[in-house]
């Protein structure tokens, strides 16, 4: 989580290729890596992009408090982070909160759907429809095409061969006549 939060892209990326399932997991303060490289200053799409499509890292996370991370950002009225992760196709921005909100209804609230028509049309059904779906990724994770960091975590720690080594009557090199 330092290494998001500090922006130490080679140490970030070391991190991630040793240990590809835990992109996902939180710190004491319910932040995953990718929600650090969100908040970093200046912000980089380019390591976020990464992040989400190279090692699936989850977009529609919600944290041990049951608060999803779009909701996270629309509380903080972060419009540049928001707008990156409407631009996800993964994103379901109808999944409430502990308290049965979505980010339609916080926007709404501090004015953040004022600025974003994404916001402006909310229903009932549609949280309905983004649980559902939620709740399918959760179970099948092949199916959401998200699974990019199962699939590396398991080329990364395949079995590899033996080294074979041929022995032969004598240890010592050849030599030139």
């Amino acid at each position: 989580m330092y290494a998001a939060k500090n922006r130490f892209h080679n140490a970030l990326n070391s991190l991630i290729a040793l240990n590809s399932t835990s992109i996902n997991e939180e710190d004491n303060n319910c932040k995953t890596i990718l929600l650090h490289v969100l908040e970093a200053e200046p912000f980089d799409r380019k390591l976020a992009n990464r992040l989400i499509h190279d090692y699936g890292a989850d977009v529609n996370h919600i944290d041990q408090d049951g608060t999803p991370l779009i909701i996270k950002l629309v509380m903080q009225k972060k419009k540049t982070l928001v707008d990156f992760l409407l631009s996800s196709k993964q994103l379901l921005i109808h999944v409430p909160d502990s308290g049965g909100r979505d980010a339609c209804d916080y926007a709404k609230e501090n004015g953040l759907a004022l600025h974003m028509r994404e916001f402006l049309s909310c229903s009932k059904r549609m949280k309905l429809n983004d649980m559902q779906e939620l709740s399918l990724k959760q179970t099948n994770p092949d199916a959401t095409g998200n699974n990019a960091s199962n699939r590396r975590a398991s080329l990364l720690f395949q079995p590899r061969p033996p080294i074979m080594v041929k022995i032969g009557s004598s240890d010592a090199p050849p030599t030139n006549k």
